[in-house]
């Protein structure tokens, strides 16, 4: 699909599917989003709004459960120290 002279692309999983099968696979994603400083009102959106990069990547660090090496490199690619 073109609009004026840009391509679109459809990508699998739709955002808000993506969302809603996270939202299964990790329900404790709300608890540590809380924890890690997410604004209260975006937890029922598809992604928590958070107020620092480095809150964001303490919450993917926690929820997918990263070991210090993964935690390490995201830190590391993000420039988050």
């Amino acid at each position: 699909m073109a609009i004026r002279g840009r391509i679109l692309h459809f990508v699998e999983p739709h955002y808000v599917d993506f969302w809603d099968y996270f939202r299964i696979k990790y329900p404790h994603y709300r608890h540590l989003a809380l924890k890690h400083g997410a604004e209260r009102f975006t937890l029922g959106h598809c992604c928590p709004k958070f107020p620092t990069q480095e809150g964001l990547l303490d919450w993917v660090v926690d929820v997918l459960n990263l070991t210090q090496g993964e935690r390490d490199f995201l830190r590391l690619y993000k420039g988050v120290k």
